[in-house]
């Protein structure tokens, strides 16, 4: 019996994103891209696509929710963190004991096309 021959690893199909991560930092990831170059065989090229925060026109607000740590209930999301962040002061007057809550920030961001390589 013969040894099985090897697979060949062949290159990333038409716009697959790998490496992406969302580090907390304005640049927030990298990743790559490739695209068949047509007419010729096993040819392709790359490109690389950075994640930005979205600040186009037509972008998403970004929006505030505090939640209640204790008790989970949430207050409405709102465009404004200094509302948001009063449903948690209202929260804790009608509840004196609800001392943790938690804060999440909505922030559309979209892939940025570099170069293609």
């Amino acid at each position: 019996m013969g040894r099985p021959s090897p697979v060949k690893a062949g290159p990333l199909p038409v716009g697959y994103l790998s490496a992406v991560s969302v580090p907390a930092a304005p640049q927030l990831s990298v990743g790559t891209s490739c695209q068949r170059v047509a007419g010729r065989d096993d040819t392709y090229r790359f490109r690389e696509f950075q994640l930005i925060p979205d600040t186009e026109n037509d972008a998403e607000p970004i929006t505030y929710i505090v939640q209640c740590a204790v008790c989970e209930e949430t207050g409405e999301p709102n465009k404004d963190q200094a509302a948001a962040h009063a449903w948690a002061t209202g929260r804790l007057k009608a509840n004196p004991e609800h001392y943790t809550y938690r804060e999440f920030i909505t922030r559309p961001c979209r892939f940025e096309p570099g170069a293609w390589q």
